[in-house]
């Protein structure tokens, strides 16, 4: 219930580079039509003058939040309704791990580490790549139902460091044994 009841806040974490496709998000979120709506995004680089420059020429740029690095995304991730990621190639994606990890529904592109870390759609909404309407359809429809956050935070301790050492360690005892 706490999830649902917050301001309608679509996050993104990650740098302004070209392979995150940042424009295609912006794109979608001139296309959200969930009442409120405002995008917060947390990163740096240099393509962030031309990501601000877009969402100027599209007309959001007052519903956008540009909020630069965050040394702990914590607090941003702990107030957000929906993580959204545009990336066009990704090998893994540790914010859509640390996403779930805080209960927020994902919507992502269809690159291969973050489909993998939603289990191909089961922990998230994967949508084609560069589809600014198919993104922003999903952001909508999560942000009108984000669900239940309990069952995306306990799949996400998959991706703890601690899981980790534990399946590595088994791997060694099987190895000595």
């Amino acid at each position: 219930e706490a999830l649902r009841a917050r301001a309608p806040s679509v996050l993104y974490l990650g740098r302004f580079h070209p392979d995150k496709d940042v424009g295609t998000l912006l794109k979608a979120f001139s296309l959200v039509r969930h009442p409120g709506a405002r995008l917060v995004l947390g990163g740096d680089g240099a393509e962030r003058p031309v990501y601000e420059a877009i969402a100027e020429s599209l007309g959001i740029r007052g519903r956008c939040d540009f909020v630069g690095y965050l040394k702990n995304p914590g607090e941003v991730l702990s107030t957000a309704k929906v993580f959204a990621f545009s990336s066009i190639r990704e090998s893994f994606g540790n914010v859509v791990a640390e996403a779930l990890c805080y209960g927020l529904p994902v919507v992502t592109t269809a690159s291969e580490g973050p489909s993998e870390i939603v289990a191909h759609g089961r922990y998230g909404t994967i949508v084609p790549i560069r589809d600014a309407q198919a993104l922003a359809a999903a952001i909508d429809a999560a942000l009108a139902d984000p669900g239940d956050p309990a069952e995306r935070v306990d799949y996400a301790r998959a991706f703890s460091v601690i899981h980790a050492a534990d399946q590595y360690l088994a791997l060694f005892e099987d190895v000595i044994a």
